[in-house]
């Protein structure tokens, strides 16, 4: 069986309703200092720039409304201004197999951003920071705790937004 692991992330619980995308960029900063912001990529007004990570700044350059969600359309700029590649695994055969894969090939280099389909509007995001007995151990900022779920439990999501480091 397959075992990856980073560090456990520091547990972060998001201020806002939908800034769970926010909320583990900045948990994964805490826990990464590799993982940065260049403002100059941010796309947003010199008075929102910043080069720290924070739930706030993130919510305050991308985040849409009072629940500070972000669109999948914004993911190409969150990810260009963090150094960050992303990728959607979505199978209707085996998107378990997907991640899993994905999951081996990137874990030993960099935290796993996952953006799962909570409700057919809805995404949440969770940090993935290790792989064994089956399934993805990761936090989760709804709440800031630890959780596991097998493969199944993400494959029954259909749908899968990952993102990790550039190397």
């Amino acid at each position: 069986m397959v075992s990856y692991s980073k560090p456990v992330p520091v547990s972060f619980t998001q201020t806002y309703d939908e800034s769970c995308w926010a909320a583990v960029l900045e948990s994964w900063s805490l826990s990464d200092t590799r993982l940065a912001i260049d403002p100059s990529k941010m796309g947003v007004p010199p008075s929102v720039q910043t080069s720290v990570i924070e739930e706030d700044s993130l919510c305050d350059a991308w985040g849409e409304g009072s629940t500070r969600k972000i669109t999948p359309t914004k993911l190409d700029k969150i990810a260009y201004a963090c150094s960050l590649r992303w990728k959607v695994l979505s199978s209707p055969s085996d998107t378990g197999q997907l991640l899993e894969d994905y999951i081996v090939a990137h874990l030993g280099r960099s935290y796993l951003f996952c953006a799962y389909t909570l409700r057919p509007d809805e995404l949440h995001s969770v940090l993935i920071y290790r792989i064994h007995d089956g399934g993805a151990s990761y936090m989760d900022p709804g709440d800031g705790g630890y959780y596991w779920c097998n493969f199944t439990w993400f494959h029954n999501r259909r749908k899968l937004i990952m993102m990790r480091r550039q190397q």
